[in-house]
């Protein structure tokens, strides 16, 4: 079988990070990556597969970067008073509000919704600083694709997820359209556990407590990390 587009892109970021533990050369390969991979998310010839897999890969790209600013030279991690949990503190509230709001008539307003009810919470709790990030990220994958307006909601207020409420329900169009395609193909649940074997970064996989959990891969780096 071919490698689809997404494993050759991801094998080149792996080659270059394996090449270079330099911080510069490898943001270079994040963002070489981030490119690439939303290309495949907007590709019309891209399965939903693929695609998933492609805005994770996206999305973990910009996160990254955004977790590497916390690195200090020398190595040491900044170790700021983050105390409020991010499922806890931003993802949940935002789902009181999204089940409190009276049903919208297109998705790019729920997300609009999802997005501000983040913000709101982001600022309850003192700031982005006082939010951490988690590298596990459960949701409920029977659900269809609603579940993850929250998380996206909370990703693009704590600067994870560029874009607003625009990108946040084009990515859920696009792979909503994608599925129906994919409607008779039975398949789709194998292609969906295999995205976990994509590349390096952020990624689907089953989570041991049921359902399905977004994970963000943590990077070794070397002591003169900068």
């Amino acid at each position: 079988m071919g490698v689809n587009p997404l494993d050759g892109f991801c094998r080149k970021h792996d080659i270059a990070y394996s090449q270079s533990s330099d911080l510069q050369d490898r943001h270079k390969a994040d963002y070489e990556l981030e490119q690439r991979a939303w290309e495949r998310v907007k590709s019309k010839d891209a399965k939903f597969g693929e695609k998933a897999a492609a805005w994770l890969v996206t999305t973990a790209m910009k996160a990254k970067r955004n977790l590497d600013k916390r690195i200090k030279q020398g190595g040491r991690v900044t170790k700021s008073p983050q105390t409020n949990s991010f499922r806890r503190g931003v993802i949940k509230k935002v789902a009181k509000v999204l089940k409190q709001s009276p049903p919208q008539s297109t998705l790019k307003k729920s997300a609009s919704i999802a997005l501000n009810a983040a913000r709101v919470a982001i600022k309850n709790v003192g700031g982005k600083k006082k939010v951490r990030v988690p590298r596990i990220i459960p949701f409920d994958h029977s659900g269809g694709f609603l579940p993850l307006l929250p998380i996206l909601g909370a990703l693009g207020a704590v600067g994870s997820l560029a874009g607003g409420a625009s990108a946040i329900a084009k990515t859920i169009i696009d792979a909503k359209n994608a599925k129906k395609k994919l409607e008779e193909d039975h398949r789709h649940n194998a292609a969906m556990e295999s995205i976990g074997a994509k590349g390096s970064g952020l990624y689907l996989r089953k989570n041991r407590r049921g359902g399905f959990g977004l994970y963000l891969k943590k990077q070794q780096h070397p002591k003169n990390y900068q």
